[in-house]
């Protein structure tokens, strides 16, 4: 299982630095069909954000993914909410562009969702140790969003020396196609669900 998503992860160097940053970030997100088996059965260098914002069982969706995590000693982010974060004991936090971003002590990671120039420089502001840069492709929940491509991409990573995980429509074959570029590595949705 998992083999094509191990080719991709195999495209990217070890991460190294103080943050010890996973090689990419499974997003839980509404239409992932069973997040927690998903999450139970990623590879060892794997970090997940969950980003469960209405689910109606978020709570326990949390505590399931913590308790694997834990075990597996994977890092694990919430998207959004930083006290949720202390109070869940996760590695630290997601800023999605919408939210207000709020300190973060040092002990735990901040990172940031970059679209654009102006989300990169508040996410330099805000102190983040890592950005996630999107969309790069089109995908196919959004066929129709204007995506940043290999030039918009390349262009974000010249104005910063923070690690970069790429997001959007993202393949083995495009992981390839950029591997020429300094990211971090990459994150995604179904990238991870649906792997043989």
């Amino acid at each position: 299982m998992y083999s094509r998503l191990r080719q991709m992860l195999d495209q990217i160097p070890t991460p190294s630095g103080p943050a010890d940053l996973p090689k990419a970030w499974f997003m839980t997100d509404p239409r992932c069909e069973d997040p927690i088996s998903t999450a139970r059965n990623l590879p060892l260098d794997c970090g997940i954000i969950i980003r469960h914002y209405d689910h109606p069982d978020r709570s326990y969706l949390i505590s399931e993914i913590m308790k694997d995590a834990r075990e597996a000693k994977r890092r694990v982010l919430i998207a959004g909410s930083f006290s949720n974060a202390k109070d869940v004991g996760a590695a630290g936090v997601h800023w999605p562009r919408w939210a207000n971003v709020g300190p973060v002590p040092p002990s735990l990671l901040s990172l940031h969702a970059v679209h654009n120039d102006a989300e990169l420089k508040k996410a330099i502001a805000h102190k983040a140790d890592a950005i996630i840069i999107s969309p790069i492709f089109p995908t196919q929940s959004h066929q129709d969003q204007n995506t940043l491509g290999v030039k918009g991409l390349d262009a974000l990573l010249n104005q910063t020396h923070l690690p970069a995980y790429v997001m959007g429509g993202i393949t083995l074959e495009r992981l390839r196609s950029i591997s020429h570029l300094n990211i971090a590595g990459f994150a995604g949705i179904s990238c991870f669900e649906y792997q043989a």
